[in-house]
């Protein structure tokens, strides 16, 4: 698929949280521990305030994330708002064409600047009546005197750098990102789409909505990158698909491959269950004509909003439309409740301690090993790395 760059970051940015470099310090610690023992994280990584800062300025404010597709903007002046983080996001089709992701911050009073989704000719915030053009430039600020040192060109909207694979926009709040194109992730997951013939571009989007879970981001994130539990928590899944010594984890330096082909037709890859899960948060859930995207964004501690879309092929029914986002909110739901229930244990503290499966919890050490190299700024080499 085609990589392009949409934007580039204006020079006004954001104010940058200050880290707490001791608190870093100790979790980078605790995370190559964690990694060499090869157990689960420790309580605090799901609990503690002072790491949950760490996530947010680290990884979410500082890497690439998916935040949409392209068919929700496809005029001048479609928009739509989300977060990265802590970030409100706006992103809105520029009238040159190009893909805008701004900071959904007044730069007046901090009102959001626009809300839900829909089709504007500027953007124009509700609280003050400030107003700027769809390419984040202040256009007007009601009764604000010309003389009194003021200069519009001073308060455009802070702007992320958009890129897009594909028909999917990702975006990124960091300062001077490194390029898109960066991480192998994406010409790794175009290869291996193309050698499974899955287009994701030929999918159509057809449904949006929304879970709220009482959970830590990475404890989602967790059970999603193993199958070990399927067989107990996913009856339904397992009594179709290969949960066992036959489910296929391909695992790369930011994304992972889970493949489940149907029980016992291991050579149908037409109507395996394919997942390419990016770090951090999101997953590409393909199953014969049915796409699913599915994203988590942390809230708090112990919050996850997940958004999950549906695409299709065309000409798929609308019955196997149906059946297959009621399989899949059976699924997804099933894994909130085994995440909940570990959330409500976390105070307690004597989670963790047992070792992990390298072949089937091999994708928990994965995503310790990108902590790492996100809170670290260097890659894991321990004894415990994952091939």
């Amino acid at each position: 698929m085609t990589i392009t760059q949409n934007c580039t970051p204006t020079t006004f940015q954001p104010r940058v949280r200050r880290i707490d470099e001791a608190k870093r310090a100790s979790a980078v610690e605790a995370l190559a521990r964690t990694l060499e023992a090869r157990t689960p994280l420790t309580p605090e990584f799901y609990t503690d305030e002072g790491i949950f800062d760490l996530e947010m300025e680290l990884i979410f404010h500082r890497e690439w994330h998916y935040v949409g597709h392209i068919d929700r903007i496809p005029n001048t002046g479609d928009y739509f708002t989300t977060r990265v983080g802590r970030i409100p996001v706006l992103i809105v089709r520029g009238r040159d064409g190009k893909i805008n992701a701004f900071v959904n911050v007044c730069r007046h009073r901090g009102h959001e600047v626009a809300q839900g989704e829909g089709n504007e000719r500027t953007l124009q915030c509700h609280f003050h009546a400030w107003t700027w053009t769809l390419d984040g430039e202040l256009r007007g600020a009601p009764r604000y005197d010309p003389e009194a040192n003021f200069d519009k060109a001073n308060f455009p909207l802070f702007r992320g750098t958009v890129e897009t694979f594909g028909p999917f926009i990702f975006v990124n709040f960091g300062q001077d990102p490194e390029p898109f194109t960066s991480s192998p992730a994406f010409s790794e997951i175009d290869e291996k789409s193309k050698s499974f013939n899955h287009d994701f571009g030929a999918f159509e989007l057809k449904n949006r909505w929304q879970h709220e879970i009482k959970a830590n981001w990475k404890l989602i994130l967790d059970i999603s990158v193993e199958c070990y539990h399927c067989a107990s928590v996913h009856p339904e899944f397992a009594s179709s698909y290969e949960t066992g010594e036959n489910y296929r984890v391909d695992l790369f330096q930011d994304w992972q491959l889970h493949i489940s082909p149907p029980k016992g037709q291991l050579d149908d890859m037409v109507n395996a269950n394919f997942i390419y899960h990016i770090w951090p948060h999101t997953q590409f859930f393909i199953q014969g004509p049915i796409m699913n995207v599915v994203r988590n964004i942390p809230v708090s501690t112990t919050t996850t909003l997940k958004e999950i879309q549906s695409f299709a092929l065309p000409g798929t029914s609308d019955e196997v439309l149906a059946a297959r986002e009621k399989s899949m909110d059976l699924a997804l739901t099933q894994d909130y409740d085994a995440g909940e229930s570990v959330q409500s244990t976390m105070p307690a503290g004597y989670f963790g301690g047992a070792p992990l499966l390298k072949d089937k919890e091999a994708g928990l050490i994965w995503a310790q090993e990108c902590m790492y190299r996100a809170f670290s700024g260097k890659p894991w080499h321990g004894t415990a790395s994952t091939p």
